[in-house]
């Protein structure tokens, strides 16, 4: 999802850079399945006046880097935020009120409502079409007549799913 807003972001002629808070990195290049995206890695931490978007799991840069730039936190996953080293939702909330919260999900909508977050805006990704012509050419090979290809996280929300693989 982050290389899909970069490269719409890149494609729109603006400078985007991926950065390893870890600094494990650096300038290495990006994993095969995302070179088509084009990422640009640096190893220069952001500047002042910077725009950031910080994925949910890395809620712990919010205070190093929130006087400095303009930070997006987009939620992709509300589960991986309580799984991370994250500073709580209530500092988030009081402390940083410039914040601007982005949601992948209704999931994710609902939960920054029920605590108190307001204005949170949309911002989503898309299954890239590498995936559906591979999908395509998996049911191409198939003998069964109106099969279907459907992927699960059985790490989230299997309750659900399991209802609609039944």
């Amino acid at each position: 999802a982050l290389h899909q807003l970069a490269s719409h972001i890149a494609d729109h002629g603006h400078e985007v850079l991926f950065w390893d808070s870890d600094e494990v990195r650096g300038t290495t290049t990006a994993a095969t399945a995302y070179e088509g995206y084009k990422p640009i890695w640096t190893n220069v931490s952001p500047q002042h006046g910077d725009i950031m978007v910080i994925p949910e799991v890395y809620g712990n840069l919010i205070p190093r880097f929130y006087l400095e730039c303009g930070i997006v936190f987009w939620w992709l996953s509300v589960d991986n935020f309580f799984g991370a080293d994250n500073i709580s939702i209530e500092v988030m909330k009081n402390s940083f009120p410039n914040l601007v919260h982005c949601y992948q999900s209704d999931y994710a909508r609902d939960f920054l409502e029920l605590n108190g977050i307001t204005g949170s805006l949309p911002l989503s990704d898309y299954i890239n079409d590498d995936f559906v012509r591979m999908a395509a050419s998996m049911s191409d090979q198939r003998t069964v007549i109106n099969s279907m290809l459907i992927a699960v996280n059985p790490a989230k929300g299997f309750e659900r799913t399991s209802k609609v693989l039944d």
